[in-house]
């Protein structure tokens, strides 16, 4: 999986790291909670420069993941 080192840097609480496509820097995520009570929901990492993005469904969302950010239109998969 392209995206595995970025969905590690996350769950260590850090940034997502560099793109595995274009190699920048310019990478963000976001996580949707669906059902608040058990905290699940989805995350979207990607990147601001070639627009390249993941999708990782069904995850429960541990506290501190951001979920104010908006994503981008537009992302490729």
């Amino acid at each position: 999986m392209k995206w595995g080192k970025n969905i590690e840097n996350i769950a260590k609480g850090k940034s997502p790291g560099k793109c595995p496509y274009c190699g920048s820097e310019n990478t963000d995520y976001n996580c949707t909670i669906v059902i608040p009570e058990k905290r699940l929901g989805h995350m979207m990492i990607w990147c601001n420069d070639c627009m390249r993005g993941y999708h990782i469904s069904r995850m429960e969302v541990p506290e501190g993941l951001k979920t104010d950010k908006e994503i981008p239109q537009g992302l490729k998969y």
